[in-house]
C-alpha cells in the first residue's frame, strides 16, 4: 500500500503542462457557451493556471483515495467523492 501511494505522488509531481493552444480552445469554448465574447490573452493564461491547480488537487486526493481503497486506478467514486468533500 505504502508503495502504490510513493508512485502515485511521484505521477503527480511530474510537470506536464497542457499545450496553450490546446487550453486557449478549451477555455474559449467555455466562454462563448457562457456568452462571454472577448477575453484577455492574460486572463487566458490565469484561466489556465487555475485550472491546472484545480485539476492537480483534484487528482492527487482521488489518488490519495485510490490507495486508501488498495486501487491503483482513479474509480469516478474517487473523483466525486473530491467533489463533495
Amino acid at each position: 500500500m505504502y508503495l502504490g501511494r510513493v508512485l502515485n505522488e511521484e505521477l503527480l509531481r511530474i510537470s506536464v503542462k497542457i499545450p496553450k493552444k490546446t487550453l486557449r480552445r478549451m477555455i474559449k469554448g467555455l466562454c462563448k457557451s457562457m456568452g462571454v465574447t472577448r477575453i484577455e490573452d492574460d486572463a487566458l493564461l490565469v484561466l489556465g493556471d487555475e485550472l491546472e491547480k484545480i485539476c492537480r488537487k483534484v487528482l492527487k486526493e482521488a489518488s490519495e483515495l485510490a490507495s486508501h481503497a488498495r486501487r491503483k486506478v482513479i474509480k469516478v467514486e474517487d473523483v466525486l467523492l473530491v467533489k463533495i468533500r
